[in-house]
């Protein structure tokens, strides 16, 4: 099981109607990985209040509502998604296939701007985006800084799902155990252990899920180790007797 994204070029804008201020504020800019360059500036830029979330292509409209419920979760701000016109856009989000592979860069100033090479690597900007975010005295402010950055490896995996968050591509989720063996299957129905495995519907969501953060699940199934339950449920496919009495 191989779960990919394909994606084409997007843009996709937030867009606040009031003034943006910039003020002298020297912040910490924690970013996680630290990105390849940042220059700070010791200042920071407050975002109105009246944020609004715009794209003109149809397909990144999920990665906005998750942007859009992340940056509550993180900051408590409810930011709106309109499809009105972005071309008053304080902050934009583009593609740009001039950059190297997995690239992106952030300006922020009295605006912001993030531009990626992919999906993926508009990913990346919007947890850079969220990890630098900052609320005080009930307002919304970034800090003045420019970024470049891009993996220093291809594939970046991980065993725990917060593979999005520290801009990994790939996560490795373990379906074997000795105790039991996770994957449904309509073929060997015996297969999966009673009331431990997933079911079809929770595997479809849990792509989606993936996908939609540019994450890869990269699933593993041991034989012949950490094969116990396989081995239980068709011994004769191993050729072995007694499996109850000697498991």
């Amino acid at each position: 099981m191989r779960l990919l994204l394909l994606i084409s070029p997007i843009i996709f804008l937030i867009s606040c109607h009031n003034t943006n201020e910039i003020r002298d504020l020297n912040i910490d800019v924690n970013i996680i990985p630290v990105p390849k360059e940042t220059t700070v500036s010791g200042k920071v830029v407050v975002l109105s209040g009246e944020c609004k979330i715009y794209t003109e292509n149809e397909e990144a409209l999920p990665l906005i509502t998750l942007f859009k419920t992340e940056l509550k979760q993180l900051t408590g701000f409810d930011v709106d998604i309109t499809s009105e016109s972005g071309k008053k856009a304080d902050i934009v989000f583009k593609i740009d296939n001039q950059l190297a592979d997995d690239e992106y860069r952030i300006e922020v100033s009295n605006k912001i701007n993030a531009t990626g090479r992919s999906y993926q690597a508009l990913t990346m900007a919007k947890t850079t985006l969220l990890q630098m975010s900052h609320t005080q005295n009930n307002e919304l402010y970034f800090p003045v800084v420019k970024i470049k950055d891009r993996p220093s490896a291809y594939y970046r995996g991980l065993m725990i799902d917060l593979a999005s968050f520290y801009k990994s591509n790939y996560v490795h989720l373990h379906f074997t155990d000795y105790q039991s063996y996770t994957l449904p299957s309509k073929k060997y129905p015996k297969l999966s252990t009673p009331d431990r495995h997933y079911t079809l519907e929770e595997l479809e969501e849990l792509e989606a899920y993936s996908q939609l953060r540019g994450i890869t699940i990269i699933p593993e199934i041991d034989v012949p180790g950490h094969s116990s339950a396989i081995v239980k449920a068709y011994p004769e496919i191993f050729a072995l007797k007694d499996v109850e009495e000697n498991a």
